[in-house]
């Protein structure tokens, strides 16, 4: 068995912890596995904000913005098991973690991608 951190090994979104290292707890016991044994992925997201000002007669002024969130579409794996993120519980087999169709230790949803909003306000 390997150590659930091993992240030279493990550590992509397809396996994202070693499953080997866990197996499911005996009936009405809770397991021996400690808190939060793994590291869930990174987060990166820069915000940019670009904007131009048209000066026109009588103190009337035109601003264009351009507010891009994820700028440079930074993949962010989600992370939270309630956001269908990390995959954390061994569903399909009550024997073995390591079953090909449980997908128990996967990254297996991202966050939102790149967003841009276009925005015009005019200041009279």
């Amino acid at each position: 068995m390997g150590q659930a951190g091993e992240l030279d090994q493990w550590g992509t979104p397809n396996m994202w912890f070693n499953p080997a290292a866990f197996a499911p707890p005996a009936d009405g016991t809770f397991g021996n596995s400690g808190r939060a044994p793994f590291r869930q992925p990174g987060f990166s997201r820069t915000d940019l904000t670009l904007s131009k000002n048209f000066y026109m007669p009588h103190n009337i002024r035109l601003q264009f913005r351009a507010d891009l969130v994820n700028a440079f579409n930074q993949v962010n794996w989600a992370s939270d098991p309630s956001a269908t993120g990390l995959d954390n519980t061994c569903t399909t087999s009550i024997t073995s973690c390591t079953v090909a169709t449980d997908t128990f230790g996967q990254l297996i949803a991202v966050r939102a991608a790149r967003e841009i909003q276009l925005g015009l306000k005019l200041f009279w």
